[in-house]
């Protein structure tokens, strides 16, 4: 009898079992379907998108943002180009844009304070 306790994954396509089949570049565990033929890598969801930047680097840029510091300055301090930095300031806006449709709904508004910034 067989002892084997490991649980394949299902192919996404054809939703049949799927067997180990090496590892991807990045050294994720790659599988191979029974029945299709097809492999497919289970990797984990990266929340930047496909931006290729480290987290811990994207986390500093966001960090001297929200500080108040310029792009210019970000990018002299974390060494990640302007460019850069306003494409992930995009990704993260609009995942955070998003957030909040889903969050926030039927919210009434009873009182709306206003400072200079925004005159």
């Amino acid at each position: 009898m067989s002892t084997d306790t490991t649980i394949h994954p299902l192919c996404p396509g054809c939703k049949t079992s799927a067997i180990r089949w090496g590892k991807d570049s990045k050294g994720f565990q790659r599988y191979r379907c029974r029945s299709c033929g097809t492999t497919f890598a289970n990797r984990p969801a990266n929340p930047l998108g496909n931006h290729r930047l480290p987290m811990n680097k994207a986390l500093l840029v966001l960090n001297l943002l929200v500080e108040g510091m310029s792009i210019r300055g970000a990018e002299r301090v974390s060494s990640v180009h302007r460019d850069t930095i306003c494409m992930l300031l995009r990704t993260v806006g609009d995942k955070c844009e998003r957030t909040m449709a889903e969050l926030v709904k039927d919210v009434e508004v009873q009182d709306v304070e206003m400072d200079e910034i925004w005159s």
